[in-house]
């Protein structure tokens, strides 16, 4: 299809998503923007290396905070989680407008000097965004892989009265996961008072936005800080961060979906050459060649392409804004001690800040919690670090274990109400028995790799450069922590090819999970190290004879992790028409699948304010059962049976449900059936098409005694337990 084409078909369809949803994507925009306006006078004072002196951060963080008020008031239950999401953004608005009028003069004269990267951060948010939600309305569908699960725990959260939410999949149980992000999308979806079903394409294009925009923010600050950077350099770098965080790939897609099918054709390679399919460059280690440790290395493209809202996900926008605090924090972490117990204390709430929001990320995924604690850690000893001395590496070490506690204790209070109802799903750490084969690592981290030696190369040269002139070669901080990035990043790496965190996937997938967590953020760290490289390293170049295949050579090495976007959009969206725009309804899959089971679900949700408990068919995870319990945050004895597994650490426990729910069906007039509703207290049967298939001598009419028909639509009926 011809490029033109393609445009205009796109404009076509932007302006069907801007007459049916514009008036929503204005009041999801505005929510944001109110959320984040008020948490930037809370960030302002700490953010001061930063070029936009925080706005990204506020960004990130302004909904996590404000989710985080209404959370902790619904877990001391001293507000339903409803009416708590509203007195937590009265809160922080309250907050942000106290805080701003001490610092008025100081935020206006930022914004009128800083004018044009705040347009700038705004105008990539807003396109970034827009596009992000364009592309969904191809496929606005909430269907396979574990989106499902995730629009489960976000209509748990909304039905919640305290929290945790009750696992919409085990009735009587509260969500024993990661569910904070969710938590905190439901939140914003209450503010918004828009329908779950679109707020949650919405929230992925506002992941997706907010993936450019931070690191766009901190890399042009890191850049802008080294002396001789002017403004378009910084903002170039900033855009290479963009582009590399949120929209890049590894070298998988360059090289088995451009280069080997060229080289084909060019007679340079007689192997077999397959069409390209985009989630090959995530499932690699292990499956090409086929072998016993099939292992997972996702990265944020990916995810926003599949769609699913997950913890690792929803974490995003808090992982950037906690690497963006650490190189904020460095001022902070240079300060002497003065030896005296008075240290231990946080010196006023920027201290706190880091802790508060590695404890909200513990909630979200905890994964990543001693990731970033690490990075924090590293980042107070190492750039500071004025000698190799003894006496000054223990300074450093002394001050970096004050500010490790700090934000350690302070995470643990934050997040005391969430593990008070928390069981570990980990069973312990394993030693590696498989190791990747340093081929594969290359395909995987090869670009990173390069930009590292590159950065390395020029750091070293400049280095002697200045030696011999007589120049003091101390590195820069912005260059310090440029390599903290990529060193933190190959450590994160290495860790899958040494150890593992055993989880119920032994057999074949021991390290897919420790692999699949690690490496995500290793992505992560090493796209804005790669940035950063890019940045400083191409901008420095002022021979021409250097600088003209200085660039040529850092524009192969940038592209090439961007040749997999068109690879990944091409797969997961087919080529637009006019016929494709569905709108951002997210269960509209449902009424077409099965209108009864579509009419069934909003009935219930609509009727029920809180989380009362249904009955409907159990199965598979991946599968379309527990599809009424998902699509309402009401929950059923028992969903998909691998999940609750792996949640509740027996899988005996979803058997023996799974047992009840049959006998209910089955033989609804025995007494054990009687008990199974009375242990529960169940309210409503769901008798679909689902049920009758899953439960052959499925007893209607006894099924009805029970109680009586309250809601029937094509072939699905609800029945309501008599006396409830």
């Amino acid at each position: 299809m011809h490029a033109l084409e393609v445009l205009g078909r796109v404009l076509v369809l932007l302006g069907d998503l801007l007459l049916r949803e514009g008036g929503r994507l204005v009041v999801w925009w505005g929510v944001l923007t109110l959320l984040g306006a008020a948490t930037y006078p809370l960030v302002f004072p700490l953010c001061r290396r930063l070029g936009d002196r925080g706005w990204g951060v506020a960004r990130a963080t302004g909904p996590f905070l404000g989710a985080y008020g209404a959370w902790l008031l619904s877990s001391l239950k001293l507000l339903p989680f409803a009416s708590a999401c509203w007195v937590s953004a009265a809160v922080l608005v309250g907050l942000g407008v106290w805080r701003g009028r001490g610092m008025r003069d100081e935020l206006l004269r930022t914004l009128r000097r800083r004018r044009a990267l705040f347009l700038t951060e705004e105008g990539v948010l807003l396109f970034v965004g827009g596009a992000w939600a364009l592309l969904r309305s191809f496929r606005p569908d909430i269907l396979d892989l574990e989106k499902f699960m995730d629009f489960g725990f976000l209509n748990a959260a909304l039905k919640a009265v305290s929290m945790p939410p009750v696992d919409m999949w085990q009735a009587g149980s509260g969500i024993n996961y990661y569910y904070f992000g969710h938590v905190t999308a439901a939140f914003v979806t209450r503010l918004s008072g828009i329908a779950p079903e679109r707020a949650y394409n919405l929230m992925l294009a506002t992941l997706c936005a907010l993936a450019c925009m931070v690191p766009l923010a901190l890399v042009y600050s890191l850049v802008r800080r080294l002396r001789g950077q002017n403004f378009r350099n910084a903002l170039v770098a900033g855009f290479l961060a963009a582009s590399l965080v949120a929209l890049g790939g590894n070298l998988h897609g360059f090289l088995y979906g451009y280069a080997l099918p060229l080289a084909k054709q060019a007679g340079l390679y007689s192997g077999e050459v397959k069409a390209y399919w985009y989630p090959d460059a995530t499932r690699f280690i292990g499956y090409f060649p086929p072998t016993n440790d099939k292992t997972i290395h996702e990265f944020p493209l990916y995810s926003f392409v599949v769609s699913d809202l997950h913890g690792h996900v929803l974490a995003i926008p808090l992982v950037l804004a906690l690497v963006s605090l650490a190189w904020c924090l460095v001022p902070r972490f240079r300060r002497p001690l003065s030896r005296t117990w008075r240290d231990l204390l946080p010196r006023g709430w920027p201290e706190l800040l880091p802790g508060l929001l590695l404890g909200i990320l513990f909630m979200t995924n905890a994964w990543d919690y001693p990731i970033y604690w690490g990075l924090l850690c590293w980042t107070a000893f190492l750039l500071p670090l004025r000698n190799l001395s003894g006496k000054e590496l223990a300074v450093r070490f002394v001050a970096a274990a004050r500010w490790g506690l700090l934000a350690l204790g302070m995470s643990q209070i934050v997040l005391l109400p969430f593990t008070l109802h928390f069981s570990s799903i980990a069973k312990g750490i394993g030693v590696a028995k498989d190791h990747t084969p340093l081929w594969q690592l290359g395909v995987l981290w090869g670009g990173p790799a390069l930009w590292a030696l590159v950065l390395g190369g020029f750091l070293f040269l400049e280095g002697r450069r200045r030696r011999r002139e007589g120049i003091p070669t101390r590195l820069s901080e912005p260059d310090r922590f440029g390599l903290l990035l990529f060193a933190y990043g190959a450590f994160l790496v290495l860790v899958p090819e040494l150890v593992y965190l055993r989880d119920i996937y032994e057999n074949g997938y021991a390290r897919a999970n420790t692999m699949f967590k690690f490496t995500y953020q290793a992505f992560i760290l090493l796209a804005l190290g790669s940035a950063y490289a890019a940045g400083r390293v191409l901008s420095s170049l002022e021979r021409p004879l250097v600088r003209i295949p200085g660039l040529m050579v850092g524009a192969l090495l940038l592209a090439m992790p961007l040749f997999y976007p068109p690879l990944a959009v091409s797969g997961g969206y087919a080529p637009p028409a006019r016929g494709d725009y569905r709108g951002l309804d997210g269960l509209a899959f449902l009424k077409a699948k099965d209108a009864g089971d579509y009419a069934a679900a909003l009935w219930l949700r609509d009727r029920e304010p809180r989380q009362v408990a249904i009955l409907e068919a159990y199965g598979d995870s991946y599968s379309d059962h527990g599809r009424i319990s998902m699509a309402t945050g009401l929950p059923t004895v028992q969903g998909w049976y691998v999940h609750e597994w792996l949640w509740r650490g027996d899988p005996q426990v979803p058997r023996d449900r799974e047992g009840e729910v049959r006998r209910v069906y089955e033989s609804p007039g025995s007494p054990e059936a009687r008990k199974v509703l009375d242990r529960y207290g169940i309210r409503y049967i769901v008798v679909g098409e689902i049920e009758r298939k899953k439960f052959p001598t499925l007893d209607e009419a006894g099924l009805e005694a029970l109680g009586k028909q309250v809601f029937s639509s094509g072939k699905t009926r609800i029945i309501q337990v008599e006396g409830r």
